[in-house]
């Protein structure tokens, strides 16, 4: 009996110890089991996050085509932190009839200089109207690509190369002619566009255009035509490592004809890019610029 007890005795501790040693093993494995596991699970899920947010991010470049039709502007990483929500026409208003009339001019293969012109029948200012929304709305997303790599020490001014640089004045902060940062400088403008887009006094939904109409649209196509010259002179790498430069060069294009169609821009405003607007006339029918 004595042996009976001492051999039950002993197979028991010897079960436990079995037991423990199993589930020390199975510790092991579980603890290194879910290291793994979860090591790889975000390695491969943040590799691919983030490889497939800079092929989306390059998608809606490649894919965006003329006159802001875009989609929502693509949030900044760095230099800008104000973005400026796009601006929409009503399904059931003129302009948004306007511009699919004109998406599908373009979808036909007319080119650029014929595709700006009033239609026939059609409201003029009605139509400077959805041109403007859109070219700002183009002029916000592409600012948008570019703003993180533009801040106040690498554009401490508003410039378009070493000869121009351009002053910030408003009603507001800045009565007088101030230099700012491009940054600071493009933020403010494209704030102000949209405080004059979205006013109904200046751009009325329906009923007759104000006084004030004309040189409020030449004020904003004068300001806006700067981001395009700062962005060309200043951050041209920056657009071609995306390989956007067409699509750019198509909106910029646009803008120009558009421009010179309705007389918005004087020659002295446009002079920063006479080099490239200059040969526009002669290379109607190409889609991107020779420079």
């Amino acid at each position: 009996i004595v042996l009976l007890l001492v051999f039950c005795c002993v197979f028991v501790l010897f079960f436990f110890f079995c037991c423990l040693v199993a589930l020390f093993f199975l510790s092991v494995f579980l603890f290194f089991f879910f290291f793994f596991f979860f090591f790889f699970f975000f390695f491969f899920f943040f590799f691919f996050f983030l490889k497939t947010s800079t092929k989306k991010g390059r998608k809606k470049i490649y894919d965006m085509p003329l006159l802001g039709l875009f989609g929502s502007p693509l949030p900044s990483k760095g230099g800008t932190t104000n973005v400026v929500k796009k601006k929409k026409h009503a399904k059931d208003s003129c302009r948004y009839t306007l511009k699919q009339s004109f998406k599908k001019s373009l979808g036909s293969g007319v080119n650029l200089a014929d595709a700006v012109k009033c239609p026939p029948g059609e409201d003029k200012n009605e139509w400077i109207t959805m041109n403007t929304m859109e070219v700002f709305n183009n002029v916000n997303l592409i600012w948008q690509f570019v703003s993180e790599l533009c801040t106040a020490e690498s554009c401490p001014a508003m410039t378009a190369g070493p000869n121009y640089s351009f002053l910030w004045r408003d009603k507001g902060k800045y009565p007088k002619p101030t230099s700012l940062p491009a940054v600071t400088y493009i933020e403010l403008l494209l704030a102000w566009t949209s405080d004059r887009l979205d006013d109904e006094t200046i751009f009325p939904i329906s009923g007759k255009f104000p006084k004030e109409f004309s040189s409020t649209v030449k004020d904003i196509w004068k300001r806006l035509a700067r981001v395009f010259f700062h962005i060309y002179y200043h951050h041209w790498n920056t657009i071609q490592a995306v390989k956007a430069e067409a699509h750019i060069n198509t909106c910029f294009k646009h803008f120009i004809y558009f421009s010179r169609e309705f007389a918005l821009i004087s020659q002295e405003d446009l002079a920063p890019m006479a080099s490239i607007t200059s040969k526009i006339k002669w290379n109607e029918d190409s889609r991107t610029f020779s420079e």
